[in-house]
């Protein structure tokens, strides 16, 4: 796990505070669950890093995990069932190489840095967009992120072209573009500062030109996009 996917626990002291916190901004869950224990098992809170699930280790003597299994970020964006199909697709295509052969360790070693690699960048974007959401103009832009990933991965596709990794992981340019704002957005999201959040929109807007291919962040679609990864 990355220093972006840390859990901020340690600074909110014991997890029953964290759970006291959530019942002060919510308080309909409050009322709904005033009356509630613990149950037995487990008998306490369990607080989740950002990055929920991940496997130390995706394979070993005779069995690999798919993608889903090895690590999950979150339902935002409907990740999950293209990642793993994508999962899928990388081992057929190593057991068509392989013809019935033996698959060495490298390989599959080589397949977990991949899927690792994408879960990270699965991660960054959606806690762009989580934690935007303070700023509807930049939650919308962080949303963006991720459609710019996801066009270039389908757009690859639809030329016969398999890209390396799932949402263009590989892509370093779009991978440190990705990075950069995820930074911006996580300083913003502490001080709320609302004119800065204007400017970081336009940011994101320019820094993307270079990737957008179907229109997106143009004010005149209002943000409704009738086509996005299939070329017409």
């Amino acid at each position: 796990m990355d220093k972006h996917s840390k859990s901020n626990s340690e600074h909110r002291g014991d997890h029953q505070d964290l759970w006291n916190d959530i019942l002060i901004q919510y308080p309909s869950i409050h009322e709904i669950l005033k009356n509630s224990a613990h149950a037995n098992s487990p008998g306490r809170f369990i607080y989740s890093d950002r990055l929920q699930r991940k496997l130390s280790q995706t394979f070993g003597e005779g069995w690999i995990a798919l993608n889903h299994t090895a690590g999950f970020v979150d339902p935002m964006h409907s990740t999950g069932i293209a990642f793993t199909l994508s999962g899928i697709e990388r081992l057929l295509d190593l057991f068509r190489d392989r013809s019935g052969g033996t698959i060495g360790q490298n390989e599959l070693k080589k397949i977990q840095d991949k899927t690792f690699k994408e879960l990270e960048f699965i991660d960054l974007l959606v806690s762009s967009t989580y934690r935007s959401r303070w700023n509807p103009e930049l939650f919308t832009a962080a949303v963006m992120l991720y459609f710019v990933a996801s066009v270039q991965y389908e757009q690859a596709r639809l030329q016969g072209n398999m890209p390396e990794m799932f949402l263009a992981a590989h892509n370093s340019d779009l991978r440190q573009l990705v990075l950069r704002f995820h930074d911006d957005i996580l300083a913003l999201d502490q001080n709320k500062n609302v004119e800065k959040a204007k400017e970081l929109v336009k940011e994101i807007t320019k820094s993307i030109e270079p990737f957008n291919t179907v229109g997106l962040m143009d004010d005149a679609k209002k943000n409704m996009y009738r086509h996005t990864a299939v070329v017409l």
